[in-house]
């Protein structure tokens, strides 16, 4: 989960915490046919070390849940319920559903101390509906919401302080009307049109003091030249 916290900070998009942990192996096989046909059996496994992957940048765990083995590899799987990720302490750190190797349901992380850090619901492996993160204190830091794994409506930042750090509109996964950013005192940083993903209308950015350092517009993406 690359730079999880920079990216929600400056408007990236929190993938599934559970999609970049998911394993590789399994997903070439018929996952219908596994659930179907065989009874599920518990699947645990050490999480190997790597970058960090989650929003307490532990790298390594264990894995515990429950799965359906080919019968013809049982070194391969495909995940079907729940699964649910310890850290090496034992903390739970991860918590998400799967139906036949997708994700389908709730999918939440967890700080150290138990506190929820981010939660989100999938259909069928897509994001659908609303995704909120919050910061270890508890205050609400990100909430966005998806349509079929796409951003369809607004999406929201906000500083560890409770002031509102940023906000966007977003129409089928691509920007659409203001994208507007805050310093932290409250004052307007910059403020952006956009239509159908593009550049539409005024660009504008201001200082700390509220002064207007630059403007710009667009039409259709293409800077407008007096």
């Amino acid at each position: 989960m690359a730079s999880f916290f920079k990216g929600l900070t400056m408007g990236g998009t929190l993938l599934a915490i559970a999609a970049c942990l998911a394993p590789t192996k399994g997903q070439e096989l018929d996952a219908e046919r596994l659930v179907t046909q065989q009874p599920p059996r518990t699947i645990e496994y050490r999480v190997e070390p790597g970058p960090a992957r989650d929003p307490r940048g532990q790298i390594n765990g264990e894995y515990r849940g429950t799965g359906y083995y080919s019968a013809d590899d049982a070194k391969s799987w495909v995940w079907h319920g729940k699964r649910t990720t310890y850290d090496e302490k034992g903390q739970l750190w991860i918590s998400e559903w799967y139906h036949c190797g997708e994700l389908h349901g709730v999918s939440s992380a967890y700080s150290e101390v138990g506190r929820l850090l981010s939660s989100t619901d999938y259909i069928d492996g897509k994001m659908w509906g609303s995704f909120s993160t919050w910061y270890e204190s508890g205050s609400l830091r990100y909430s966005c919401q998806y349509v079929g794994g796409k951003k369809s409506g607004l999406e929201e930042w906000w500083h560890p302080n409770g002031s509102r750090e940023a906000k966007c509109s977003w129409k089928n996964g691509e920007k659409d009307g203001l994208d507007q950013r805050w310093h932290d005192n409250g004052i307007l940083l910059s403020e952006v049109g956009y239509k159908d993903g593009k550049r539409h209308g005024r660009k504008a950015e201001w200082n700390e003091k509220g002064d207007l350092i630059s403007e710009e517009h667009y039409v259709e993406g293409v800077l407008q030249v007096k």
